[in-house]
């Protein structure tokens, strides 16, 4: 009889190939089989390449559009997700490339053949995509990274524009399969051997023997200060951290890129950075370590980074939920919440759309929502759209997640032959705390001393890592400094080692992104700089606000109130008003009022707290007696009864007043030039609206005239 956890299987990828090509080990074996799909592409298919990592699949691919350039017949963009995947293509296949600072259409313009980035890709109009065909390379890469949700929401409109399109990954799981017209599998007979080793805890002390005891080793875990510990911990080793902010400071960085190799290292500790589409020849590798990941996909591609690899050990460590996990069809998940969002989203365009015309609104909302994973607003259809690659991620990271450690041994069965299940008794992390507590003292001091040095630390980790674009060295000069000059002063104040600390340099590469791309004083700059995300996040989000409020005090009639995020400010701000009080129980009767009169909506009261901090002025007091409070009139007094406190105490929050640039200046302790330079921005940002509703009073009223 088949054991439950065998049931999980159901959940690989299952999908028919048309075409199964077995291969030793390289698809250029057998790449004619490719140009199928390239005629595929040109009578405008959608067609998806399935094949191991290592197998050569960007460069049969890559040889292949070159061959045809040289015709001078065919146009083609060949997509990545990150730019060291540019770099590395650009340098190996001599094509032009667009990534970071590069204007993308300067690069279309040498040549018929271009590898760019996603972010390059959606600046292009559809007028210049009609001519192209496309590869997406890693296309799985669009199912997991949803912090970049609106770019690859863009990303899949500006793809529909194109001639055809030719889909890559080594991990198909969470793709839909019924999207393409073609699927073809290359299989490779010699494989890497994967020895999997899944540990039932995350032990710091197991993880360092396993890198002292290993010839090489790399490490993943997207936690910036987790890899500093284990450098440290380490030191009978020579490990180099890398992740987005530090990379341009790494000489092992530059050795992956240019190389393909480590270099001298022993040991890498990353981030995500080095993830989809990196190829990295160790064989001397014998150690591949991933910490806190449960995504199937993100395991299975990290490991192949690797390459030549007869044999290595995978080590797996996460926390598991000690209840068994109840085991469900995914895919079928994903189709029960589609029709759930498509019935909410349906029911939301028809309430809004008018028989007359459709109606202009001014490119502003008062708040935002988290919810757009599964839904976003189009300005081009003026309707909302079911967001499926959003659903597909939620529905697979949440089964993922919830797994217990023998469901997930079998859902990793998918890439992985050999897993055995490891116990530990009992975790030993002593040393990641007593570190932690230093190193943010550290931190800490070291930005109570760069503080001092503000003006010198715009562009401070593009001068130190000697790349430094255009519109940094552009600003520099502009402001009479030398970078020669102000490079020395870096390095004698010991800012080139101050910024590889911690997360120094993300604070550093925040700070000059304000000050050089957004015109923020130095103080201002510096102050949302070391803000945390949710911090940052409600700053922008306060001033945003402000810049609403006032449009709907001047152009009240174009206030149309048609998207979600409209329909709940003004629910909000219509039941929520100065003077009114509320508690945490007050919050969540509102929560639920709001997801029954608006489709669509998930809202916690922890997210309406948030909403409500970005609008108003807000006081807070305690109290475990509500009988001695005078004068306050509570959003629902029926919620209370005579004796409601029980004897705890319960948090009151009393609405003031509407939130103003003053309020936010001394929430930050900001000085008076912070104040006046917000001012002038948000002014210069008024303009443009007040541009665009002259511009949409005037089309309505030739709309009334016809």
């Amino acid at each position: 009889m088949q054991s439950t956890k065998e049931l999980e299987k159901v959940n690989y990828s299952n999908y028919n190939p048309n075409n199964i090509i077995q291969i030793d080990k390289y698809i250029s074996e057998y790449e004619g089989f490719l140009k199928s799909l390239l005629i595929r592409a040109l009578q405008g298919e959608k067609s998806l390449l399935i094949s191991q990592t290592g197998s050569g699949k960007t460069y049969s691919i890559m040889k292949m559009l070159k061959e045809v350039d040289d015709l001078g017949e065919i146009k083609s963009i060949f997509i990545v997700p990150n730019s060291i995947n540019v770099e590395q293509i650009k340098v190996e296949y001599n094509i032009p490339g667009a990534w970071g600072d590069i204007p993308v259409i300067t690069e279309l313009e040498k040549g018929n053949v271009i590898v760019m980035t996603w972010d390059k890709f959606i600046q292009l109009d559809k007028e210049v995509l009609n001519d192209y065909i496309v590869v997406l390379d890693e296309v799985h890469q669009t199912c997991i990274e949803m912090f970049r949700l609106k770019k690859i929401n863009k990303l899949y409109e500006n793809l529909n524009y194109c001639k055809g399109q030719i889909d890559i990954t080594a991990t198909p799981n969470k793709l839909n399969f019924n999207d393409y017209s073609y699927i073809m599998e290359y299989k490779q007979n010699i494989q890497t051997k994967y020895n999997v080793k899944l540990y039932d805890k995350v032990c710091d002390d197991t993880i360092c023997n396993i890198i002292k005891n290993s010839n090489k080793f790399a490490l993943l875990k997207d936690d910036t200060n987790y890899l500093n510990f284990i450098k440290e911990n380490n030191p009978h080793k020579n490990i180099e951290v890398i992740t987005s902010n530090t990379r341009s400071l790494s000489e092992t960085y530059k050795e992956i890129v240019s190389k393909s190799t480590m270099g001298k290292v022993e040991g890498i500790c990353n981030t995500s950075v080095l993830m989809a589409g990196i190829n990295i020849h160790e064989p001397k590798i014998t150690d591949i370590i991933i910490v806190g990941e449960k995504d199937i996909a993100t395991i299975k591609q990290y490991v192949a980074r690797f390459r030549d690899l007869k044999e290595v050990n995978i080590h797996i460590f996460n926390k598991y939920n000690e209840e068994e996990s109840k085991i469900y069809d995914i895919e079928w998940l994903v189709d029960t919440r589609l029709q759930e969002i498509s019935t909410d989203i349906e029911y939301f365009n028809k309430k809004n759309n008018t028989e007359t015309f459709i109606e202009s609104v001014l490119e502003i909302s008062p708040i935002r929502l988290n919810s757009s994973q599964e839904y976003y607003w189009s300005n081009e259809y003026y309707r909302y759209i079911v967001n499926e690659i959003g659903i597909r991620n939620t529905c697979y990271t949440r089964y993922y997640t919830k797994a217990d450690i023998q469901s997930f041994k079998v859902l990793l069965g998918e890439y992985f032959d050999n897993i055995e299940l490891i116990e530990i008794k009992e975790a030993n992390n002593t040393a990641r705390k007593v570190y932690n507590k230093i190193s943010k003292e550290e931190k800490k001091q070291i930005l109570e001393v760069l503080e001092k040095e503000k003006n010198i630390l715009v562009g401070a980790t593009e001068i130190i890592s000697n790349k430094i674009t255009t519109k940094t060295e552009n600003y520099i000069i502009n402001n009479g400094v030398v970078v020669d000059d102000l490079k020395e002063e870096l390095k004698k104040k010991n800012i080139n080692n101050y910024i590889q600390v911690g997360n120094i340099a993300k604070t550093i590469n925040l700070y000059t992104k304000y000050v050089i791309d957004n015109g923020y004083n130095y103080n201002l700059a510096w102050c949302i700089a070391n803000k945390g995300n949710r911090a940052r996040g409600k700053f922008f989000n306060q001033i945003n606000n402000i810049i609403y409020r006032e449009i709907e005090d001047k152009y009240p009639k174009l206030m149309r109130y048609v998207k979600i995020e409209d329909k709940l400010y003004n629910f909000i701000t219509k039941m929520f008003t100065p003077g009114i009080s509320y508690t945490e129980e007050h919050l969540k009767e509102f929560a639920e009022a709001v997801e029954m009169t608006i489709p669509g909506v998930k809202l916690t009261t922890n997210k309406l707290g948030e909403l409500l901090a970005q609008i108003y002025n807000i006081e807070n007091i305690r109290t475990k007696n509500l009988s001695k409070l005078h004068g306050i009139d509570f959003l629902f007094n029926k919620i209370y009864n005579p004796n409601p406190c029980n004897g705890k105490q319960i948090k009151i929050n009393t609405i003031k007043s509407f939130i103003t640039l003053e309020d936010i200046i001394n929430q930050n302790n900001l000085d008076d030039l912070s104040l006046k330079v917000l001012k002038n921005i948000m002014d210069e940002r008024i303009k443009e609206i007040e541009k665009e509703a002259i511009e949409i009073n005037s089309i309505q009223e030739i709309f009334k005239s016809c």
